[in-house]
């Protein structure tokens, strides 16, 4: 595969702290136990956060959540053209919107919600779609955006 090791997340997915290392090369594997132990990533009772991982996998649970965020992202996106002192920045490939507002605009909106400026000087934020994302949550922002720019 060209790839030594694979980290396969479910933190940021939903799940509570399980988060799981796939590693393809065989040298790696030897002293993986103790460098985890090490690096204080082994959690008491690890077996209870396993668990979710079974689930997470099962019938695909994972693809479904990614599939129900990026949707969710792109809907966001084009909810954003209608906009045109707001642009979408960088392609919408994930669960990741790159948005660059007025700055006024901006500061009304952290207001409201949270969010990471990912690009200060040219005025560039970072919205991310969560594994629960609701599509009114979008609708909240637009409004948002639309009572903001009044």
């Amino acid at each position: 595969s060209g790839v030594d090791a694979l980290s396969f997340g479910g933190t940021k997915n939903g799940l509570l702290g399980a988060e799981l290392v796939i590693l393809f090369n065989d040298d790696l594997k030897r002293d993986f136990k103790f460098r985890r132990k090490q690096a204080l990533q082994l959690p008491s009772k690890s077996r209870f956060l396993a668990a979710q991982l079974n689930a997470y996998l099962k019938g695909d649970l994972y693809l479904e959540i990614a599939k129900h965020v990026h949707t969710q992202a792109k809907a966001l996106e084009e909810k954003i053209k209608a906009f045109s002192d707001i642009q979408v920045v960088y392609p919408v490939e994930s669960n990741a919107l790159f948005v660059k507002m007025p700055k006024p605009l901006m500061k009304s909106l952290r207001d409201q919600f949270f969010f990471y400026i990912w690009d200060e000087p040219n005025r560039v934020a970072r919205w991310m779609i969560s594994w629960d994302w609701k599509p009114e949550w979008s609708d909240q922002l637009v409004k948002a955006i639309e009572e903001a720019k009044r």
